[in-house]
């Protein structure tokens, strides 16, 4: 039986936490998907936080919330980014610990979400130019590559 390989380009760039170059993750900046998953988390981790009890619960309820909570911020991570990312990211801290009012989480997301949605604009621009080649406005005012008007 004849076997195909196929190897699809990706775009990995490297990124590093805390100018330590020993401490990196990389991203996939080829996937235009990856955008939309950490909009789609970072919700979800807002919402993990606020589930975290207050200082009227028990000391073991507390930890073991926490704990939970951790694990779900880390899982959310990896899941966005598709790698094991979040023991990279926060290695040695909770992603829940607060710095000037934001979780580290949150902290991160804000800085990896500009060079990701400019890395993503870049792939949809060479999209269009070369769909453009090939697909040409329907000329009746609507656009047939969207179906939205010119």
């Amino acid at each position: 039986m004849a076997t195909l390989n196929i190897n699809l380009p990706k775009r990995r760039q490297k990124i590093t936490i805390d100018n330590d170059a020993n401490r990196y993750i990389e991203v996939d900046l080829s996937d235009t998907r990856l955008l939309l998953r950490l909009n789609e988390i970072e919700g979800k981790i807002t919402e993990i936080a606020e589930k975290l009890p207050d200082g009227n619960a028990g000391a073991k309820e507390t930890v073991k919330a926490v704990e939970e909570a951790e694990k779900a911020v880390c899982e959310q991570l990896d899941y966005a980014l598709g790698t094991q990312a979040s023991a990279v990211v926060f290695a040695d801290v909770s992603p829940l610990s607060v710095s000037g009012g934001k979780s580290i989480a949150q902290i991160f997301l804000e800085q990896l979400a500009p060079i990701i949605k400019a890395a993503v604009e870049k792939e949809y621009k060479g999209i269009e130019k070369h769909a453009g080649k090939y697909i040409r406005p329907s000329g009746n005012g609507n656009d047939r590559r969207t179906g939205f008007r010119d």
